[in-house]
């Protein structure tokens, strides 16, 4: 966990946000605000910039969309460069069948698994051996686990908002709350005093200061 004492997520209108924090030094800390979870099927990693929409299409399948906001070419050019090869119809050519091409060399030079330089396929290697339905009674979750552990609960109470006929987390018929204004993310260096699990957005950004901040963006509507 590259030496982060503390995560937690914090529970939204929408879902979750993420806090990762390591100490940063003797007297500050390094507070990473690094997903957001918005019930019930979106993520939004890092700075918000990127967002993955997974979309059942039955009980074990379903399509992943990726969505990314490139507001310069050569940023476009990077994130696209950094995906895995798909076929045609868009499915990965590491995959299953073939063993995700595992390079047995490879793991002796450079990776671990084998599997390239990107992380789809490492992330669908892990996912897809365990089974198209996962047996969670004999799951053990750890300490990076923890908003999984949340997401989860989250689910859960919607299920149960569903089953008594009221509208779940996540549902938005009125245009006046759609506003997503607390879907946001970035890095901050901040004093250890900090009390950085009340503080807004606005709060964290004057407490780092230009030189303690990272790239910040944030979600205004759902569109």
């Amino acid at each position: 966990n590259r030496g982060y004492e503390i995560i937690e997520a914090m529970e939204t209108h929408y879902g979750y946000r993420a806090y990762w924090v390591r100490p940063d030094g003797p007297e500050t800390l390094s507070v990473q605000v690094r997903n957001n979870f918005a019930l019930p099927n979106i993520t939004a990693i890092g700075d918000g910039m990127t967002a993955n929409w997974h979309v059942p299409i039955d009980d074990t399948h379903h399509w992943k969309y990726w969505l990314r906001t490139c507001p310069w070419a050569a940023a476009r050019d990077a994130a696209v460069a950094g995906r895995a090869d798909l076929t045609g119809d868009f499915h990965l050519v590491r995959n299953r069948e073939n063993r995700y091409l595992q390079d047995r060399e490879e793991m002796k030079t450079l990776t671990y698994s084998g599997l390239g330089l990107v992380n789809q396929p490492q992330d669908a290697c892990v996912l897809e051996t365990a089974g198209p339905i996962q047996d969670r009674e004999q799951e053990h979750l750890g300490f990076t686990d923890q908003a999984i552990i949340v997401e989860r609960q989250q689910l859960f109470r919607a299920i149960e908002d569903v089953q008594a006929g009221r509208d779940p987390a996540g549902v938005i018929r009125d245009p006046a709350r759609n506003d997503f204004g607390e879907m946001w993310g970035g890095h901050y260096t901040v004093p250890r005093s900090f009390d950085w699990r009340t503080a807004s957005r606005d709060e964290l950004e004057a407490a780092a200061g230009p030189s303690g901040q990272g790239r910040i963006r944030r979600r205004r509507r759902a569109e």
